[in-house]
């Protein structure tokens, strides 16, 4: 029981470390570095690689955290955090019959970009109805962002699964050899 307590505990602290690190430090960066989102990053990698149950917990409390620092209507972040994982989740278990590197990243790609357009409905829709005062122009410099952000989460998840893939032994090739018979 106590064992449980201080893993989740752990769990809580990175999570909480993940997204003050997102928010101080790569959105701090100057163009196009701060596009980088390694929030997301790590949340398709759990969520694909590793374990989705852990992965919905670990969005809840991402997008939780994340929620205090955006300028937008509450709840934009979360919702869009939460509709990209379930999608790409079910994407992953419909159409992909394994974890490997393409479908990680062509899943990511899919993930960035419904989490992007969840967001600015999200925000429209706030704005239509007078709960926000922001409003996202759609304009080169929206989607220049949107480019360089898919490229580095892109990047950043080809990162993360190969540095998984050279310190464990999850993700190595396998060849069967035929014995004698």
């Amino acid at each position: 029981m106590t064992w449980r307590i201080v893993k989740f505990i752990s769990y809580l602290i990175l999570a909480v470390f993940l997204v003050f690190f997102q928010t101080a430090f790569i959105n701090a960066l100057p163009l196009p570095w701060n596009q980088l989102n390694l929030v997301m990053v790590i949340l398709f990698f759990v969520v694909l690689i590793v374990d989705y149950r852990f992965g919905l917990w670990a969005t809840v409390v991402c997008g939780l955290i994340s929620e205090n620092y955006s300028p937008f209507i509450f709840g934009s972040i979360i919702l869009s955090f939460l509709i990209s994982i379930v999608v790409i989740n079910f994407l992953f278990k419909l159409l992909f019959t394994n974890r490997s590197l393409f479908s990680l990243l062509i899943l990511g790609g899919i993930g960035l970009m419904l989490y992007r357009l969840a967001n600015l409905f999200y925000v429209y829709l706030g704005y239509i109805f007078n709960l926000d005062w922001h409003k996202i122009v759609v304009d080169a410099v929206y989607l220049s962002n949107l480019v360089w952000q898919l490229f580095f989460t892109l990047f950043g998840l080809l990162v993360v699964f190969l540095a998984t893939r050279v310190l464990t032994k999850r993700f190595r090739s396998v060849f069967l050899v035929g014995g004698r018979r």
